[in-house]
């Protein structure tokens, strides 16, 4: 990694993230998530609706409407390359996010012909109020992809660029394969 910086995504939150820059030093960093407190002063103006984050040809609306999100699933450096925790293991690849949830909730979902999450059956979302780590796997036939969700750890992780990931799912052409819900007309502001 050249880069000196990196922070969420601008997208992710519609205000500034200066504050949540890190430092890279001999290619790593350590990227800290704001508290309860800080995200509910200063980020939650708009998050994401749970509903929303998944787009699919059969729409997900078993989550309370007021089930809020704010996701982090991609990196951007100071040289604006997009950056994502992903592994390839031949028949499927796994992806690390964080999302922050507005509360504790857990909901069973289920998508058909989702972007980017293929589809999926009765996956359920044990949400924490807070930050949440939910590791995605996504099954190279695009079925039966799944989700976990964990409390987020001290865990180093691999960063890679989001583009390789894309193009290594044949997804290349979709800049917000990782963030869906841009694809929805309410949050176009967002990019």
């Amino acid at each position: 990694m050249t880069a000196t910086q990196v922070k969420p995504l601008p997208q992710e939150v519609e205000k500034p993230q200066d504050d949540l820059i890190a430092q890279v030093n001999n290619g790593q960093f350590n990227q800290q998530l704001p508290s309860v407190a800080a995200v509910n002063k200063e980020y939650m103006d708009d998050p994401i609706r749970f509903n929303d984050l998944f787009v699919c040809e059969v729409p997900v609306t078993a989550a309370p409407t007021d089930l809020k999100i704010i996701p982090i699933n991609l990196l951007q450096t100071d040289t604006r390359q997009e950056l994502t925790v992903q592994k390839d293991n031949g028949t499927s690849t796994t992806f690390k996010f964080w999302w922050y949830s507005n509360k504790t909730q857990s909901v069973t979902v289920s998508g058909t012909n989702c972007f980017t999450f293929g589809s999926f059956t009765n996956q359920v979302f044990a949400l924490k109020l807070g930050w949440n780590l939910v590791t995605f796997t996504l099954n190279d036939d695009l079925k039966n992809s799944t989700f976990q969700v964990s409390a987020p750890t001290a865990t180093r992780y691999t960063w890679t660029a989001a583009n390789a990931a894309g193009a290594m799912l044949g997804q290349s052409n979709d800049p917000y394969f990782l963030m869906p819900w841009l694809h929805l007309d309410k949050y176009q502001n967002r990019r």
